[in-house]
């Protein structure tokens, strides 16, 4: 079985070929990007393709991953500060009619500002991973060197793969559940 990725852009207004056109590359392109950031350190050798139709988002994408063994990606989270209860939510869509499996992954916001030192704070995310853990706010040089010391941490990827840290974020998430 051979697996692909697929960008799917939905527009909601009419469009022509060339447009149509422009949006497909457009899509491909959004995808790719994506995926470059995503795998920025190795990237599996999956063909993509982008995909743009017009229509309702939660049943273009539906009909999309038509297939019992496809994997619907959505994303999930806030809809919008205007209005946000009179905009379907496309992810419960999705849940209620695929006949796929749907993977709802919350989107993750960050103000970039508030937790990286200003000189970190334009870089891309990978960068980021591979800096010193004294790039986030609040960790001095010698507090990194204090994390080395005690569990080998020198990067922020290595902090944010310490099993403590997840032990603790499991044991917060399941008091915070009760």
């Amino acid at each position: 079985m051979t697996a692909t990725a697929q960008s799917i852009r939905i527009a909601d207004t009419p469009y022509g070929p060339a447009v149509l056109r422009e949006c497909r590359e457009a899509a491909a392109d959004d995808l790719h990007a994506i995926l470059d950031d995503a795998f920025a350190v190795e990237r599996p050798s999956v063909p993509l393709s982008g995909l743009t139709v017009r229509g309702e988002p939660g049943a273009v994408l539906v009909e999309a991953a038509g297939s019992a063994g496809d994997l619907l990606v959505v994303g999930s989270g806030p809809r919008g500060r205007r209005l946000p209860r009179l905009r379907p939510s496309v992810t419960r869509y999705c849940l209620a009619h695929a006949r796929c499996p749907v993977l709802a992954v919350r989107v993750a916001s960050i103000d970039l500002d508030k937790v990286l030192d200003k000189a970190w704070a334009d870089k891309s995310v990978p960068e980021v991973l591979a800096a010193p853990v004294s790039a986030l706010k609040g960790v001095s040089d010698r507090q990194g060197d204090l994390l080395k010391e005690a569990f080998g941490v020198v990067t922020v990827a290595d902090l944010a793969a310490l099993k403590y840290v997840g032990w603790a974020q499991a044991l917060a998430a399941l008091d915070a559940a009760k």
